[in-house]
């Protein structure tokens, strides 16, 4: 006669994972173009996710980031960028350099 074997499988969420994850959502829309102007948000409330947006397609785009977030692409990306030596880093921190020196330039000048 076969032995009855049960077991149970235990699955637990990592809540630091989660707002780890809508924190780096919530960086990812404020970047982005089609988000400007934008009141999406990405909340957590209890065992929930709440996803706000104006319209069905920026709603369609943050469920999107959060799937790219959860799959890892963001740190692929990141990863590919530490490797060739952050060249978009770099062009960003120059293009902000350039604007602050300009805008300085303009409030001396008049």
């Amino acid at each position: 006669m076969a032995s009855e074997s049960s077991f149970d499988i235990v699955s637990q969420v990592d809540r630091m994972e989660i707002r780890n994850a809508i924190q780096q959502a919530t960086k990812e829309v404020r970047t982005r173009f089609d988000f400007k102007g934008s009141t999406a948000a990405i909340e957590e409330t209890g065992d929930d996710l709440v996803l706000s947006a104006e319209d069905e397609g920026r709603l369609k785009a943050l469920r999107q980031i959060l799937e790219e977030i959860r799959a890892g692409k963001f740190t692929e990306a990141l990863s590919d960028e530490e490797a060739s030596g952050y060249p978009r880093l770099r062009a960003a921190r120059d293009k902000s350099r350039k604007l602050r020196v300009e805008s300085a330039r303009r409030r001396l000048l008049g």
